[in-house]
């Protein structure tokens, strides 16, 4: 295994400068070669960098894996992407814009993974977005609203998961078995979600604010980032509308790809579920380059973990239709069910991940 040196920081930001670059530039050569290098400083910070703690590790691990798919996207697969991609008002492409018009637009390009405002927008999978009549300063007081809910909250929640002995990183914890924890330990494993969801709602509020105060974008470009909690009564629902959508367009148009590919037939059902699963794969191995960075050991709980998901969508998908054939109809009673059916398949799924993981750890 090749020893850690470095700091991911400076090649992280190089990475970062140029994909920027390359969606500034016109000429589309130029911007797929600018993909190799993106690449090899992906592979240099995954193989060679450390930030010194596990959990760093993890994020800038899934941060690599996002950032290389996201370069892929519109590097790679987009036949042009300043001409693909246009924002609202926009008659025209981007290829033939003034270099200043280009590097607005490519930040602003940077700071929309969902594709917010242009024309290729998944309007029926991301939240409602805030009033077209909505002034900067309505909206950043509101943010600013949220942002002093969501911090306690999340500091509450961090120092939740620290005590948590289930899923500690204590020398003392990690040598005892996972199995010898009361079952009911698991459901605990939620507020790992939590986290997540304050910690992206957190960072999401404070790029809005900036973007917002400094006219890079309008308040009606910022939905929220996850949709209402009661939208996951079926684990498609949970991802598909419910949890961020950050990376759907780039789940898309790679899934779209190597469907094309394959010759599969478009419009059936061969082809939706090659698809659902694709999308999930990319999703596991985005998360299993934070897994290697942060234990320092190649193995495939977070793709098993995503996988299992597509399998019980799957699942979920059939009993549904069978449902329907019986004259079930959709309720609040039935709702009831799907959430119970939700937190079911999380706290039987997400600790066998996290536990995995764990476990090599209390090896090292």
């Amino acid at each position: 295994m090749p020893e850690r040196l470095f700091s991911p920081k400076v090649p992280f930001l190089l990475l970062r400068v140029l994909l920027y670059a390359a969606l500034v530039i016109p000429r589309v050569t130029i911007r797929r070669f600018l993909f190799i290098p993106i690449l090899l400083l992906s592979i240099f910070v995954t193989l060679y960098t450390t930030t010194g703690t596990g959990l760093g590790d993890f994020g800038i691990g899934t941060s690599l894996g996002v950032s290389l798919f996201f370069a892929s996207d519109y590097l790679l697969l987009c036949s042009d992407v300043q001409e693909d991609i246009r924002f609202e008002g926009q008659k025209e492409g981007m290829r033939s814009r003034p270099l200043m018009e280009r590097m607005v637009w490519a930040l602003r390009m940077n700071l929309n993974l969902r594709v917010i405002g242009t024309n290729v927008e998944p309007t029926s999978h991301v939240p409602p977005r805030p009033s077209i009549t909505e002034s900067r300063k309505t909206y950043i007081l509101k943010q600013l609203a949220w942002l002093a809910l969501y911090l306690p909250l999340r500091f509450a929640t961090v120092e939740f998961n620290k005590w948590n002995p289930r899923f500690s990183r204590e020398a003392s914890v990690l040598s005892v078995a996972r199995d010898e924890f009361p079952w009911w330990w698991r459901i605990t494993i939620l507020s790992s979600l939590v986290e997540v969801y304050l910690g992206m709602s957190t960072t999401y509020s404070v790029m809005s604010i900036l973007s917002v105060g400094l006219n890079l974008s309008k308040p009606h470009d910022w939905p929220p980032p996850f949709a209402s909690p009661l939208e996951a009564y079926t684990l498609r629902r949970y991802w598909g509308r419910m949890w961020h959508q950050f990376y759907r367009r780039f789940l898309t148009t790679h899934a779209n790809y190597a469907a094309h590919l394959l010759r599969l037939p478009r419009r059936s059902k061969i082809t939706t579920y090659f698809k659902l699963f694709f999308s999930f794969f990319i999703s596991g191995f985005i998360h299993l380059l934070g897994d290697y960075m942060d234990t320092h050991t190649l193995f495939g709980g977070a793709i098993t973990y995503f996988m299992l998901h597509a399998c019980v969508i799957t699942l979920e998908d059939m009993v549904i239709a069978v449902g329907k054939r019986m004259g079930l109809r959709e309720s609040w009673r039935w709702r009831l069910v799907g959430y119970a059916w939700v937190v079911f398949i999380f706290t039987m799924l997400l600790p066998e991940w996290t536990d995995a993981r764990l476990a090599i750890l209390s090896k090292s």
